[in-house]
């Protein structure tokens, strides 16, 4: 569920959108309809983005911590 402030936000935005598109106006019951539409059937596709970025994040950090370790590593002591 969206906050308040930024679904107002994202209400202005869609109303700032429809008019620069199409001259008219756009309600706020008309917007709140199409932020609700996009929420409901395309939030799971931005959602499943933002984790694919996170574990991409996540992933690009435990390879540099395994190299940082790595580095720590001591050689071991070979027997004459």
């Amino acid at each position: 569920m969206l906050l308040s402030e930024e679904r107002r936000w994202a209400i202005e935005a869609i109303q700032a959108y429809y008019y620069r598109e199409h001259g008219e106006e756009l309600g706020i019951i008309g917007a709140e309809n199409f932020l609700e539409f996009v929420t409901e059937e395309l939030g799971s596709l931005f959602y499943n983005r933002a984790i694919r970025d996170v574990k991409r994040s996540v992933l690009e950090q435990v390879a540099t911590i395994e190299e940082a370790v790595d580095v720590l590593q001591k050689p071991l002591k070979t027997s004459k």
